[in-house]
């Protein structure tokens, strides 16, 4: 992630959550996709930071306006771009 903390981003992919799993046969742990999730999809939020192993953000919009999210780096940390604009449009009309 190449952003500066107060960029404007959005989700452009479903994010692939992964949990770890023993074959016994094997014997070995191997990761398994347990679901995919499409929260933030085209959402503008407030780029806030990482730390603690967690993507920070803030929500612009909605009845969570203004409260702080986190979602784990591992599952998380593709998947985002800036939040563009179609021609015309502002910010402020859509929040």
């Amino acid at each position: 992630m190449n952003f500066k903390i107060g960029d404007i981003i959005t989700r452009i992919e479903r994010a692939e959550i992964y949990h770890k799993q023993y074959n016994d046969n094997l014997g070995v742990t191997t990761d398994v996709l347990k679901y995919t999730d499409g929260s933030y999809m085209g959402e503008p939020v407030k780029y806030r930071g990482i730390a603690n192993n967690r993507i920070y953000f803030e929500s612009l919009k909605g009845v969570f306006k203004g409260n702080v999210h986190s979602v784990d780096l591992e599952n998380w940390s593709e998947g985002w771009a800036l939040f563009e604009l179609p021609e015309g449009v502002k910010l402020e009309d859509l929040l």
